[in-house]
């Protein structure tokens, strides 16, 4: 005797109303708490970029001593 394979039943798939899934998402982020969010981040970024300069001059600085001031 030969076996022959079943076929799978597909699952059926409900779709939903557009309306039904837009009310399942989670809801949009408030701009003004998104700007805030933003803002602080770029201050941040901003005083880690002054705190890289400082270093680096402050670096350069003791760097560059010319040779006359040696001597």
């Amino acid at each position: 005797m030969a076996k022959t394979k079943k076929s799978k039943k597909r699952k059926k798939v409900e779709t939903m109303d557009i309306k039904e899934y837009l009310k399942r998402l989670p809801p949009p982020p408030e701009e003004h708490a998104y700007e805030l969010k933003m803002e602080k981040r770029l201050k941040r970024m901003l005083e880690e970029q002054e705190e890289k300069r400082a270093k680096k001059k402050h670096f350069l600085r003791f760097v560059m001593i010319p040779i006359e001031s040696l001597a």
